[in-house]
């Protein structure tokens, strides 16, 4: 009998998962200094209406990891070209914040969670696009002191998002075409993909359900809901609301994408992010809470994705719709896993729980 090695230890994992219900496939990568070390695409992308497999070209809906890898990215490029200043006041970019005591938080704080922004709202409700949601979100309650603790806010990104797109003075999917997608000749990866790419792209929820308790449960009324399974366009209702564009999600693409965005994460790519920027990305931020990095979280946070599955100094995000993406400068690996554990419904699982088993067992494969 040939004995377990490392990868189908992991492969066995994903499938005992899969199995048990908690997301319909996977995608994963797992790459090393010296290259690709693992790759694999197990199940389906799709079950409903029809079951299709999973394949290395799928599209998954990276839903959060757009924080880091758009918003917070072209930021720090930018404050390298000197369009931006990391430590600068969001109200001199956005006049919405006048006179409401939001005037002086700083684009680093909105960066790494410490604006004390609530971590969500219905924003779609106003029906005012960017200008409504803006409002909606500099009428908002600080829920705790700037600077003070990281508290996990989709409404700062929103408003970093809006922050670099008058900075960089292009809309932010341009901005990251141009400046990141381009550079790095990544032809998939992007917002609102055509619909040519719509056949690999991996659905998420249907009727929007888990929106639809939320705005319940705010005692709301919304009837503008999407019907059907979600399916190329952006899963999130905020970005949906802001035309599948936005600081806190939007981006499409496959794990091959986020190889190559490791690699220069890491420092082993074209250079597109030099020592300063690599360094913004990795180094936590002094204060309470969580372990919020400019973009990212370390795996230092307690109950994270990768706490105590690899080193405390490792830095990742992951996304609602079951995306993760995890670099770990102790080893010189990027960890990724994608999969659409919200299709066809919203599933109670414990993603963060799978998370670090899989980054247990895919240090072991690298």
């Amino acid at each position: 009998m040939n004995a377990t090695t490392p990868l189908t230890a992991l492969e066995s994992f994903l499938g005992e998962r899969m199995e048990a219900g908690d997301f319909p496939g996977a995608l994963f990568a797992i790459d090393g200094k010296q290259g690709l070390i693992a790759r694999g695409a197990l199940g389906a992308r799709a079950i409903v209406p029809a079951v299709e497999p999973a394949t290395m070209d799928t599209l998954y809906d990276l839903a959060s990891l757009t924080k880091p890898l758009v918003t917070a990215a072209i930021a720090s490029l930018l404050a390298r070209q000197g369009r931006l200043r990391i430590d600068e006041p969001a109200g001199g970019r956005l006049e919405e914040l006048a006179g409401t005591g939001k005037e002086g938080l700083t684009l680093r704080q909105l960066a790494t969670h410490t604006s004390g922004l609530p971590a969500w709202l219905p924003l779609y409700l106003t029906g005012g696009g960017i200008a409504g949601a803006l409002a909606a979100i500099a009428g908002a309650r600080l829920e705790t002191p700037p600077g003070k603790r990281a508290t996990y806010s989709c409404c700062g990104y929103i408003l970093l998002g809006e922050v670099v797109a008058r900075a960089g003075g292009e809309p932010l999917d341009a901005l990251f075409r141009g400046l990141i997608a381009d550079p790095l000749g990544l032809s998939t990866i992007g917002f609102r993909p055509p619909v040519s790419l719509r056949s690999r792209i991996a659905p998420t929820e249907r009727d929007c359900g888990t929106e639809r308790a939320m705005v319940r449960e705010l005692g709301l009324r919304y009837d503008g809901w999407r019907h059907g399974v979600i399916r190329g366009e952006v899963h999130d209702g905020n970005a949906w609301g802001l035309g599948g564009v936005a600081g806190n999600a939007g981006l499409f693409g496959t794990a091959s994408d986020l190889v190559l965005l490791g690699r220069e994460l890491e420092g082993r790519g074209s250079g597109l992010f030099e020592e300063r920027e690599r360094q913004l990305f990795a180094t936590p931020e002094p204060c309470e809470g969580e372990v919020r990095s400019f973009g990212w979280q370390l795996a230092a946070t307690a109950g994270s994705a990768a706490h105590g599955a690899l080193g405390a100094e490792a830095y990742g995000h992951t996304g609602f719709t079951g995306t993760s993406m995890w670099i770990d400068p102790s080893t010189g690996g990027t960890y990724i896993l994608l999969t659409n554990r919200i299709h066809p419904d919203n599933r109670q699982t414990d993603m963060n729980a799978i998370r670090r088993e899989f980054h247990t067992l895919a240090r072991r494969v690298s």
